[in-house]
């Protein structure tokens, strides 16, 4: 870090950590790269303190005010039960937080997670998504089935594959009526593999009819698509890996539909059924 920060005694008397504490602060960190602007203007936050009264302000408002952006936070509200609290509005900032939020682990972070799920950035939503695949519970598996229709397919994708972590069996009618969308098969190849691992990782018996009718679906027009979609879910029955859905693979592996037979013997091949 280039620069010194230096600061006469008489203006830092008393404990720095409890003027931070009592005004809500719970964690500040120092990203990398963070420049010389930004330490003087938190210093000059500091040397107001005395001052904060005067114009019914807090620390925690001063250090918003200013938007840095290798300074982070997290706060907390005293109506809000000392519940880590989402307090910067530049996008990065809320994804470094959420990503925190994230790693910490606690169910109690999640309503301030599905808060900066509503965010017009998706790397900050894609962050969200990332966290509540991460902490698990009720509200995650609320907040993924929701992005399960977000804009982005990144974000779609990997609320597939964190619901159906997350969430196990309780997940797949989500996952289900996914892929039984009419326009499902012209997703992105990304997409569709995703989705359909997704519903493979539960492993219930209960996707192996939906899976053998798209398997055998007679409907699919262009060959790229039908092989595609096919291939996904073959993929799909090898994952599960009970014995009614490799019997569904072996049928499809002895089929006279070329598409069906090569789908199901590949898929067969990657997964060693």
């Amino acid at each position: 870090m280039k620069g010194n920060l230096c600061l006469e005694d008489r203006e830092l008397q008393g404990s720095l950590p409890f003027l931070f504490f009592k005004d809500g602060m719970r964690e500040l960190r120092f990203m990398e790269g963070i420049e010389e602007w930004e330490i003087k203007g938190l210093a000059d936050i500091i040397i107001q303190r005395d001052n904060i009264n005067e114009f019914e302000d807090d620390l925690i408002t001063l250090i918003w005010e200013k938007d840095f952006i290798h300074i982070s936070y997290l706060a907390t509200d005293q109506f809000l039960e000392e519940t880590p609290v989402l307090i910067p509005e530049t996008w990065y900032l809320v994804r470094n937080l959420v990503y925190i939020l994230g790693r910490i682990g606690q169910e109690a972070s999640m309503p301030y997670i599905q808060k900066s799920y509503n965010h017009s950035e998706s790397r900050v939503r894609r962050e969200a998504v990332q966290a509540a695949g991460l902490i698990g519970g009720p509200r995650a598996t609320a907040l993924l089935t929701r992005a399960l229709k977000d804009q982005d397919l990144r974000i779609r994708s990997m609320a597939g594959i964190s619901l159906a972590r997350v969430g196990k069996k309780a997940s797949l009618p989500a996952l289900l009526e996914v892929i039984q969308t009419k326009d499902f098969s012209k997703r992105d190849p990304y997409e569709v593999k995703a989705f359909f691992e997704a519903v493979g990782s539960v492993g219930s018996n209960e996707a192996v009819q939906p899976l053998q009718q798209i398997l055998e679906h007679k409907g699919w027009f262009g060959g790229e698509v039908k092989d595609k979609v096919r291939l996904g879910a073959a993929c799909s029955l090898a994952l599960i890996g009970t014995p009614e859905a490799k019997a569904v693979l072996q049928s499809g592996a002895n089929s006279r539909e070329e598409s069906i037979r090569q789908a199901c013997l590949e898929a067969k091949r990657r997964y060693g059924v």
